[in-house]
């Protein structure tokens, strides 16, 4: 799988269809996005319909999980022996946005150091421009700083991987669904500035390695984190529960 840096999907108006914002209630029009995907024909077979039809209480990440698992059978799947990262880039690029990543993306990809990696040769970066262009705060709309910062940023890492000894191929699409499938369906994971990472992960099957976008050492999905992760969920269960029962 080979890449030109203009091959990178951009995608200039993704508003309704962000995943982390509606799994986890975030932004100030999440609500209205929610409708939308239940309303529209357009997202019938989607990952986020199928969670909202079926979540139990809000951030129900077990239900989440199990969906992504039934979703994943439609897609494509990382090889196994290939590293998979996750590289945010679109409008946290810009700092009028007020997420200013680009800085920090420059030292954390010009340094990846990632300890404990098994010998592998190949690695599959998954990304795409993504802008929010949310109208109702006029922001994260796309911009020719964040499309050039971001090319630069993809490129950095790019070549950071090269002289690790990696071959380095791209996935980049329009389809958000496939691309978390893709990545949680690996076994050598690193993570993203984002917490759409953190989906991913949640995702993933037991005995994956996950790393930091730092770098480091990496930690293992095991059914602990799982437990601690349903745990937690549960907590956000109880508390729902009793927020409307007491109001």
């Amino acid at each position: 799988m080979n890449y030109k840096i203009d091959s990178i999907k951009i995608l200039r108006m993704n508003q309704v269809y962000r995943v982390t914002d509606l799994v986890f209630c975030r932004g100030i029009r999440w609500q209205e996005d929610r409708e939308t995907i239940l309303c529209d024909p357009r997202y019938r077979e989607t990952i986020l319909y199928s969670y909202l039809t079926q979540k139990r209480y809000e951030k129900d990440l077990e239900t989440f999980e199990r969906v992504v698992r039934d979703h994943r059978l439609k897609y494509e799947k990382p090889s196994p022996d290939s590293l998979v990262i996750h590289l945010r880039l679109g409008d946290v690029m810009d700092d009028i946005n007020g997420r200013p990543l680009y800085g920090k993306s420059r030292k954390i990809y010009h340094d990846l150091d990632l300890i404990g990696l098994p010998s592998l040769k190949h690695t599959t970066i998954v990304t795409a421009l993504h802008f929010g262009a949310n109208p109702m705060n006029n922001k994260y709309f796309y911009s020719d700083i964040a499309k050039e910062r971001s090319f630069e940023i993809f490129q950095l890492l790019s070549d950071t991987l090269k002289v690790q000894g990696l071959e380095v191929a791209c996935k980049s699409t329009e389809n958000i669904d496939e691309d978390l499938c893709f990545m949680s369906g690996s076994k050598y994971f690193v993570k993203g500035l984002s917490r759409f990472s953190d989906l991913v992960a949640t995702c993933m099957d037991n005995g994956s390695l996950i790393w930091s976008p730092e770098g480091g050492q990496p930690y293992k999905k095991t059914r602990i984190n799982s437990f601690t992760r349903q745990a937690k969920s549960e907590m956000s269960r109880l508390y729902y529960f009793l927020k409307n029962y007491v109001s």
